[in-house]
């Protein structure tokens, strides 16, 4: 795997990241609330040779968590946005990323390419352990649908997208994760997270 630093993405830097949204984070409301405002949003833009995927357990959406996997001929859609380097920290310690690689999530790099043919360099999520493949809640999956649609993302994609299997949220949804109450509280209190 190539260095971060090689591929133009420097976390050391502590300069904006460029990053690559694929599920919930496409949300707005979702991805200013976690950054703690709403980040500079530069294309739409088609990740190639990955799948979408749904693994584990999502204890927020009752359903399985989004992630990519490699998958030669697939593709996902997605936005990319730009997010200061302290609204990144936050939007890590929400997912659960940790650098030292224990997290739920990590960075992965990625080069995507919006509908005119440009290339980016960014960061994406994906999950650490996948867990079994299991189908995210039809709450979640109309919420990423439905931020994928007000973004433009394309007609087949959505319809792939919302014909997905989904299941039933065994309550109210999205319910909030101990880790959510944590983070809540510290930041009200005025805490910040570099982790």
């Amino acid at each position: 795997m190539a260095d971060i630093k090689d591929i133009g993405v420097d976390l050391s830097s502590r300069e904006d990241v460029i990053f690559f949204a694929y599920g919930g984070a496409m949300d707005e409301a979702q991805i200013s609330g976690r950054c703690g405002a709403l980040p500079e949003w530069i294309a739409v833009a088609r990740l190639a040779d990955y799948a979408l995927a749904f693994n584990g357990r999502d204890e927020r959406w009752d359903g399985g968590e989004e992630t990519l996997l490699r998958h030669p001929g697939a593709e996902v859609w997605g936005v990319v946005w730009k997010i200061p380097a302290k609204a990144f920290d936050r939007l890590d310690a929400w997912q659960g990323v940790r650098l030292d690689g224990t997290g739920a999530y990590f960075h992965s790099p990625v080069t995507v390419t919006t509908p005119d043919g440009d290339e980016i360099l960014a960061l994406a999520y994906r999950k650490t352990d996948l867990g079994a493949e299991t189908p995210p809640s039809a709450p979640n999956l109309a919420r990423i649908a439905t931020a994928a649609r007000r973004h433009g993302l394309p007609a087949p994609y959505l319809a792939q997208l919302e014909a997905r299997p989904s299941v039933a949220a065994s309550g109210p949804v999205p319910r909030a994760a101990r880790a959510d109450r944590f983070l809540t509280n510290a930041s009200d209190l005025g805490y910040s997270c570099a982790c």
